[in-house]
């Protein structure tokens, strides 16, 4: 008898021992397990969310690189324009350089719509204003130094001169010490409105 009093309360106290250890798990640990695995998540969405902010951050930075860049561009691009009604101005420089140089030079200034010349960006100029530009036909006569200091002394106008063929022609023989280069390009000048 002692012994089955014995394997009863072994039994009774392993039994109130799983029970203790099964109230345990289900009051504590599981409600642990449950918050860890809602920190845990809760944790991912953030981390995610941080990622995507700050990729957006820096999309915005990059794009307002871009902007302030393109903001210098467009103002050195106008500051590169000449603007309408200075025409006495243009000549004026184009006959002083040639002067300055000892060239004889013929001038033509005609004013033209950008869509009549091919080689021009025709979209990207008609988002800046510029529907116009000046067409210099010039035609001048002197020393090789000379018209390539003059072609020189063009690019430090105030305003982009864009030249898009050079003619050179030699004039007199070989046996004159002074021969004289004749040189004819067409000269545009963009305009801002």
């Amino acid at each position: 008898m002692k012994k089955i009093a014995l394997k009863r309360k072994l039994f009774s106290t392993s039994l109130l021992l799983l029970l203790a250890i099964l109230c345990l798990v289900f009051a504590l640990i599981i409600p642990k397990v449950r918050h860890i695995k809602e920190l845990h998540t809760s944790i991912y969405s953030t981390h995610k969310q941080v990622e995507t902010d700050h990729e957006h951050v820096k999309e915005t930075r990059r794009l307002l690189s871009d902007m302030k860049q393109s903001i210098l561009l467009e103002k050195e691009l106008h500051q590169a324009l000449l603007s309408k009604g200075r025409e006495l101005e243009m000549i004026t420089s184009f006959e002083q350089l040639a002067q300055l140089h000892n060239i004889d030079q013929t001038l033509t200034v005609s004013l033209q719509p950008v869509s009549g010349i091919p080689f021009l960006p025709l979209s990207q100029l008609k988002k800046l204003g510029v529907e116009e530009v000046y067409v210099i036909a010039v035609t001048n006569q002197g020393a090789f130094e000379s018209l390539l200091a003059y072609l020189h002394a063009i690019e430090t106008l105030p305003y982009y001169v864009i030249i898009d063929t050079l003619q050179w022609e030699k004039k007199g023989n070989k046996t004159q010490e002074n021969n004289s280069v004749s040189l004819r390009f067409d000269a545009y000048i963009l305009i801002s409105q």
